[in-house]
Parts: C-alpha cells; structure tokens; sequence
C-alpha cells in the first residue's frame, strides 16, 4: 500500500511503525539515522539555491555565504539543519534570517514578493521553479546529498531486501532510468 504523508514526518511514520519504508528522497543524516535505519545510497544529488531574477547572485558562491541573505527552507529539511548547524549555530547569520516553511511552495512564493533573498531546496525542485518562471537558480552544488530509503531500526531482513533490490535495479539501469525523470 502507498500512503502519502507530510515529508518533515517520513522518519517518524518509519520509526513509529506507520509504515515499513519512507521513499521520498530523503537524505541519509545524522539526525534521521537517529530515528531509522537506511537502505544503502540509491542516488547522490545536489542543492540549488533559488533567487529573484532581477537578484545579484555573484554573492553566493558557498554556504557560508548564504548567512548574507533572508534564507527560506523547508521544514524538517537538510537544509534547515545545515543552515541551524553551519550558519546560526555558528553566529554567522541572525536566527530572524531563516525561514522555515512548511511547504516549500510558500518560500518560492515569499521569494518572488521580496519577503525574503533566497531559497535553499534539491536541485531537482529548484529546476522545476525556474522552469516555471520569476526566479533562477544563484548555486548550486553547495552539498551533495545521499539518498536512502528509511526503514524501522532492526528491521535488518527487510533492508536487505530492500538492497537486494535495488542493486536489482541499479545493475540493469532502472535507477538510472527514474534518476533522470525524477531526480535530475
């Protein structure tokens, strides 16, 4: 069965029982790995930083250099805790200067009526904005992300399968298939 729940929830459904896996492109972290399990990495991708069209973009060129800009992310996101860890925690951005969104839709929508300078998303959504017109991507290439599939901490039989499968899939090149239409 397929069930469509909130992403800043996945790790929590997986480790709450709610559901034997999470696949939604989520990074393998730290935090998450607290939470659940993974499968091995099945896609390594990127970030894309959004702005304005008419934004002078030559400022961003790493993320520190994000702490200059009224930033926009999604909630419960990699990029909400890289921006905590590396530019709030750190001192180097006022914490007033991060914004946090439940749906990432809204910041692009913020963005576009100069409530904020930047929005800090996957590259694949980024792209998908810009095709959509009003903003262009400033960065991109910032941090790599490791996609996983997360699973109930113990539940060893079933990530193996879950392996199995996707070394299935990588071997005869349906992830690369899905990587293309989905991902990249």
């Amino acid at each position: 069965d397929l069930k469509d729940y909130a992403f800043d929830g996945l790790p929590g459904v997986v480790a709450l029982d709610q559901a034997d896996v999470a696949i939604a492109a989520l990074s393998i972290t730290p935090e998450r790995l607290a939470m659940a399990d993974f499968s091995n990495v099945y896609f390594a991708g990127s970030d894309g930083v959004l702005a304005r069209l008419d934004a002078d973009v030559s400022q961003i060129t790493d993320t520190a250099t994000l702490a200059r800009v009224r930033l926009g992310v999604q909630d419960n996101s990699v990029y909400e805790t890289m921006a905590q860890d590396q530019l709030i925690d750190k001192g180097s951005m006022p914490k007033e200067h991060l914004y946090v969104y439940r749906d990432i839709t809204q910041a692009v929508s913020d963005l576009k009526a100069k409530r904020i300078e930047a929005v800090w998303l996957g590259l694949l959504p980024a792209q998908d904005y810009v095709a959509a017109g009003g903003v262009k991507i400033a960065a991109q290439g910032l941090n790599q992300q490791l996609y996983g599939i997360a699973l109930k901490k113990g539940a060893s039989a079933l990530r193996d399968r879950i392996n199995a499968a996707l070394a299935t899939l990588q071997g005869n090149g349906t992830i690369a298939k899905l990587a293309v239409q989905y991902l990249v």
